[in-house]
């Protein structure tokens, strides 16, 4: 059984369709920061050991949408933790630490994975994204 659309109505089923798939690229992407996130404050709690939690509460994932992307920063730092540098990069007194390194690297490499299950499902089955 075929069903016919006129202009209009494939028009708003493929706004339906953006709007769907927006959304869901979104959700991601907020699962990435919170892992990004823990991945960053476990990582400086083990290895350097906390001491004073200030550089683990300084820790902070932000989500910013552009026109074009969804951009994920991963900071560390601020006044009172304003080792925060030091730690990860090093000095010439102590090694670098890399607990941002760590996490980004540890979340890079499952990313395109599940990007990769997202557009299968949507491969598999057309109707995935609903009428």
């Amino acid at each position: 059984m075929s069903r016919t659309l006129s202009f209009p109505q494939f028009i708003d089923m493929l706004n339906q369709k953006h709007a769907y798939t927006q959304k869901t690229f979104e959700k991601l992407a907020v699962r990435v920061r919170r892992q990004l996130s823990y991945e960053a404050k476990k990582n400086a709690t083990t290895f350097p050991r906390r001491r004073t939690s200030e550089l683990y509460k300084s820790i902070v994932a932000t989500l910013r949408p552009t026109q074009d992307e969804l951009n994920i920063t991963l900071q560390a730092g601020n006044e009172i933790a304003y080792y925060a540098r030091y730690v990860e990069l090093g000095t010439t007194r102590m090694q670098p630490r890399f607990y941002l390194k760590r996490a980004y690297e540890k979340v890079n490499s499952v990313l395109p994975n599940e990007l990769k299950r997202y557009l299968g499902l949507y491969l598999r089955n057309p109707d995935f994204y609903g009428e």
